[in-house]
């Protein structure tokens, strides 16, 4: 519809004007027209940057990035979203009451468990003839111990060391039928928070270490 009926350059369909960022809007002007298709643009290009960097490689390859970009943007998508389209927030208020619902619980936990001094690392073993791989036993629950080894294998839990990153990264876990009070993480040295990961775990004094989960994976 802009390319077929606008006369002149197509930007000035959502770039407002000089007159319209000062003072009140020029009486019969478009200024109110033009920023809301600006706050529309602008929704679209957050939430393209947003799934840019929640390709998968992308995801991998610079997790703490994604991470941060992924909190950033997501918020500024859904705050240009509203002021594009302010009922945009009826329709968006279930999913938000249900994240809120669903992080809560674990925030608390978290902070509970900090507060604690994290989980109990019973060992850390140094795999021999490996590039920097580690396997971290975790004390665990035995009936937790058993829904990790009898009803679906591929779960992971999300791992957070405060000393090194207050991101939480994921970790697959599994366990061993004859020591049912361990949890084990086997993990390789590759990027920057499991280097810094490795060292810590390895040194003399351990840092706190905060577990969230389980949760399955695919």
């Amino acid at each position: 519809s802009w390319f077929m009926y606008t006369e002149g350059p197509i930007y000035k369909e959502f770039i407002p004007s000089r007159e319209c960022w000062v003072g009140s809007f020029p009486e019969g002007s478009d200024c109110l027209h033009q920023f809301y298709n600006l706050s529309g643009l602008v929704a679209f290009i957050f939430m393209t940057v947003l799934w840019a960097s929640s390709l998968n490689w992308f995801r991998r390859k610079w997790y703490r990035l994604f991470y941060i970009m992924h909190v950033s943007f997501g918020s500024l998508t859904l705050l240009a979203s509203i002021w594009h389209f302010k009922f945009i927030a009826l329709y968006l208020l279930p999913s938000i009451l249900y994240y809120l619902a669903s992080t809560t619980p674990t925030l608390v936990q978290s902070l509970a468990s900090r507060y604690r001094g994290g989980v109990k690392i019973l060992k850390v073993v140094t795999v021999d003839d490996t590039e920097d791989c580690l396997e971290l036993h975790v004390s665990v629950d035995p009936t937790a111990h058993a829904l990790l080894v009898d009803d679906h294998p591929s779960k992971f839990v999300k791992l957070c060391v405060p000393k090194i990153s207050i991101v939480w990264h994921p970790f697959t876990v599994y366990g061993h039928p004859l020591d049912p009070t361990t949890l084990r993480i086997l993990f390789r040295a590759v990027g920057p928070f499991t280097k810094q990961l490795h060292s810590s775990l390895v040194a003399p004094e351990r840092p706190v270490t905060m577990l969230d989960g389980f949760y399955r994976g695919g």
